[in-house]
């Protein structure tokens, strides 16, 4: 029995894991032995995977690891529908090691990457202030963040507006961009350190967009989708290719008091 049957009772919040060789894909793989690896190695990487799927936190993983440019493992584990804890009546489709799954939070490398990739190019400087590149943004005494205390969590400005409720939101960057420039900074700017969750990637998407004229994506498409041959990787989705799109899931047990306000403030909501 595995771990998810075993808690499910209690908790509601787990995935009804299958056993992972009836819910497994796989791509195009090499030998690994042809880029230096033994099977053993990728045999342990993988029944790692495996174990975290059955621990019934996952409705669906996907891995794949590179070695020497070459694909050493391409696989999959597990429902993108039909499997999560709020779904379970809906139709079962099977994850496949092209399905797409929403990075969330990972996408803050992405933007970081280009802002330090600008940075190399000599198009600007982490210790800039931010209002040298967006001028309104240095309202309420922000005139001495920096593009590094944005980067940093540093920027005093963790707090989500009550306006990005609004999913339309995301449609009209130039109105969150006025949201966060008119946002008065919890503390000096480098003072405390605090996980800035939504607010900080619009302000640095905002200053990569003023430094080289381009939206966000576009830059994203020329210096990294492009060189390395991606087709979906990016910012949202197209909606032709949303039905391709792994389904959101909660999963796990509740997070009570005082955990709970913990991870409030953590996250500024």
């Amino acid at each position: 029995m595995s771990l998810s049957r075993r808690v499910r009772g209690r908790f509601e919040t787990l995935v009804d894991t299958r056993p992972p060789e009836a819910v497994s894909g796989r791509g195009d793989e090499v030998d690994p032995a042809s880029v230096g690896i033994d099977r053993a190695t990728v045999d342990a990487i993988w029944r790692a995977t495996t174990a975290a799927y059955r621990t019934g936190l996952y409705p669906a993983l996907a891995l794949c690891v590179r070695r020497r440019g070459q694909v050493v493992i391409d696989r999959s584990l597990g429902h993108v529908r039909g499997n999560a804890p709020f779904d379970e009546g809906a139709t079962q489709v099977l994850a496949t090691p092209a399905t797409l799954f929403n990075l969330f939070s990972a996408s803050k490398m992405v933007t970081a990457m280009l802002v330090h990739l600008c940075d190399q190019r000599g198009l600007l400087h982490l210790d800039d202030p931010v209002a040298r590149y967006l001028p309104d943004f240095g309202q309420h005494g922000k005139d001495r963040v920096t593009i590094r205390h944005v980067l940093t969590h540093r920027a005093g400005i963790p707090h989500i507006p009550p306006q990005f409720a609004d999913v339309g939101l995301l449609e009209r960057p130039a109105e969150i961009l006025a949201l966060l420039s008119n946002q008065k900074p919890r503390w000096r700017a480098g003072r405390r350190l605090a996980y800035h969750a939504l607010t900080g990637g619009f302000v640095l998407g905002a200053v990569v967009e003023t430094i080289t004229g381009k939206s966000l994506r576009d830059v994203m498409r020329d210096e990294i989708l492009a060189p390395l041959g991606f087709d979906a990787f990016n910012f949202g989705v197209p909606p032709e290719r949303l039905r391709e799109v792994a389904v959101n899931a909660f999963t796990g047990p509740p997070i009570l008091p005082p955990l709970a306000q913990l991870l409030r403030r953590a996250l500024s909501v």
